[in-house]
């Protein structure tokens, strides 16, 4: 061996040594100078453009890969390395093309099959990101990525037998598969099976309380009122999907704008809970004081409510397949004084985005009730109902508290009047009308139970549930056959409108609230048509919404803290008709109406003075 070769290999393996603990920066030296002495060196390329990919220094990683695959045309993992960074740079069709280079060379690469499945994800393209998931599974049965991604992508198509099925195989393969158990538990849940209930929690709650990656955040609080808990588990997962970037935008900057610039980033500026909650606020929003930037990065859908976040803003950025980097780079060009997460850990979170640091205050707020455990994430807007300061501790962020309930409305929707009857939605002419319109992944076998002893003791009475998915119908039905006549529980469709879906809880008699993750929207819209909600309360964030919600309008009465004293609540009101009656008139007082009506108002205001406060 000569002697440069010789020194050149010693060069590469003090870099590597520097690489392997993280230091990629140091590494840096000794690749140049080995490179120096083998311009063709192989790993030095490589290993350099893993150095500038780590810096966040793309175009010089697109140089060192874009040289490696012109040398070495042969090996495949130059190729996909490559991909990967054509791929963080949004150049996604390019991605594709060298990713199919990669596999045709080596079609045994199975992280190749992971990044274009992810390309083909922000392109919108989710059936072949399946298939591409589907085929490294062919290639790797033991590939634990390939499955976990084909379960997530069934349940988003709402597939759940089939993704509880994958995520089963999954734990087969690796019974420690980072999240399975718990993707397997929110699959089941959202088909009301609850065979193994409660030995998964329990096996869930202590793999939480140990630090292992056993559960995403937004699945444990279906299953969880433990605030603590939720704090773990949102660090844990924050910690690994997450990381903070090591070269952060905006390091202690602050800009002096007439006008403070705020940016709100959201996959569900669309018909969703969060967008039809918060448009109005959004469209009241003091524009003398304020300047305010949409980043939208889900789909859009062409809706009403697009259209008016569309017109709303100020700035309006479809961002859907846009990078993290390329959407943080716009923020901080924007020079944005606070940026607010409005998705947190659910569908079409960029959370990335945040993790560049790109503005001098970052917040999370409405769409994801809970901590995200980020320590980029400054603070979190709640009430102090919702998460009360003995609590403080169990937030990774600093508690920002409006005055009223943290939940907004659209204050130019109206008020629903009864104009449809009970026959057009198939329920009973006579009897009393318990309703939950709250999603199924939300019902616990707990609560169901509960529901099922109402419905034994106030006899005539029957149960209205949402019909999401069939699978969960026949469970539940075969759960009620059980203990009663199941012709009693009844289930009610999607409907086209917001009128008409406002109009039908004014059919039902008293609306039963989930736990321990209450219905937020749905007790928000129950309440806003003047049907009483009874509900539990419990630590968690997910668990007290409703409780303030009520604590708003005066009814803390109908907030329980247990389970027995929720169905006492619930029992007394089926069978007192003058509480009940009282109840009625007292949402149709003028205060209450009042209170509805200047929601969007009062909370752009509110809102505004809070933001105020922190820059």
């Amino acid at each position: 061996m000569s002697e440069q070769k010789k020194r050149y290999e010693e060069l590469n393996e003090i870099a590597l040594s520097f690489q392997n603990e993280g230091k990629y920066f140091e590494s840096e030296p000794y690749l140049l100078e080995s490179l120096s002495l083998e311009p063709n060196n192989y790993v030095a390329l490589y290993s350099l453009g893993v150095a500038k990919t780590y810096q966040g220094e793309l175009l010089q990683t697109l140089e060192c890969f874009t040289v490696l695959v012109n040398l070495y045309p042969n090996v495949g993992m130059g190729f996909a390395a490559l991909g990967k960074c054509l791929q963080d740079l949004g150049r996604l069709e390019d991605a594709l093309a060298i990713y199919d280079q990669a596999t045709q060379i080596d079609p045994s690469q199975s992280g190749v099959y992971h990044n274009k499945a992810c390309a083909l994800q922000i392109l919108g393209r989710h059936k072949d990101s399946l298939l591409t998931l589907m085929q490294a599974a062919e290639v790797n049965p033991l590939d634990a990525v390939a499955h976990e991604g084909q379960g997530l992508l069934l349940s988003q198509f709402k597939e759940y037998e089939r993704a509880a099925l994958v995520f089963l195989n999954l734990l087969n393969i690796d019974k420690d598969a980072p999240y399975a158990l718990g993707q397997l538990m929110n699959a089941k849940m959202h088909i009301c099976d609850w065979e193994d209930y409660d030995a998964i929690c329990a096996t869930i709650f202590e793999g939480v309380d140990q630090g292992r990656k056993v559960c995403n955040p937004l699945a444990f609080m279906a299953i969880s009122g433990s605030v603590d808990l939720a704090k773990k588990c949102a660090t844990i997962f924050g910690e690994h999907k997450f990381l903070p970037n090591l070269k952060p935008m905006n390091a202690g900057k602050k800009y002096a704008h007439y006008k403070k610039r705020i940016g709100f980033i959201s996959g569900d500026f669309r018909e969703h809970p969060v967008g039809y909650l918060l448009i109005g606020a959004i469209e009241k929003f003091d524009r003398q004081k304020f300047e305010l930037t949409g980043l939208f990065t889900g789909a859009k859908d062409g809706s009403v409510i697009y259209q008016r976040y569309a017109s709303s803003f100020d700035h309006f950025f479809n961002c859907a397949v846009k990078t993290d980097v390329e959407i943080a780079q716009l923020v901080d060009l924007l020079e944005i004084d606070v940026l607010i997460d409005l998705s947190g850990y659910t569908a079409d979170c960029r959370l990335g985005v945040l993790a560049h640091r790109p503005a001098p205050i970052q917040m999370t707020y409405l769409g994801y009730p809970g901590t995200l455990g980020l320590p980029y994430v400054d603070c979190l807007i709640a009430d102090q109902n919702i998460a009360p300061p003995q609590y403080a501790g169990s937030y990774a962020e600093k508690l920002l508290y409006l005055p009223q309930c943290y939940l907004p409305r659209d204050a130019s929707i109206q008020r629903p009047e009864k104009i449809a009857t009970r026959a057009q939605y198939g329920l009973p002419e006579e009897g009393f009308i318990f309703c939950c319109f709250n999603h199924n992944y939300k019902i616990t076998p707990q609560i169901f139970e509960v529901w099922i002893k109402l419905l034994q003791e106030v006899k005539s009475s029957c149960l209205w549930l949402m019909d999401l998915n069939e699978t969960a119908k026949q469970n539940l039905i075969a759960y009620a056959s059980k203990s009663i006549d199941p012709s009693r529980i009844i289930f009610a469709k999607r409907v086209p409108s917001i009128d008409e879906h406002l109009a039908r809880y004014c059919l039902a008699d008293l609306f039963l609230d989930t736990f321990p993750y209450n219905g937020h929207t749905t007790c928000s819209d129950a309440l806003f048509a003047g049907l009483p909600v009874v509900t539990i309360r419990g630590e968690s964030f997910a668990s007290r919404v409703c409780s303030s919600l009520l604590s708003d309008l005066s009814l803390g009465e109908l907030s329980a803290v247990s389970y027995d004293q929720y169905y006492e609540i619930a029992l007394e009101l089926a069978l007192n008709e003058e509480k009940r009656t009282a109840l009625n008139e007292h949402l149709k007082q003028k205060a209450v109406i009042d209170y509805w009506s200047a929601k969007s108002e009062v909370y752009a205001s509110d809102l505004a003075d809070l933001i105020s406060s922190v820059i």
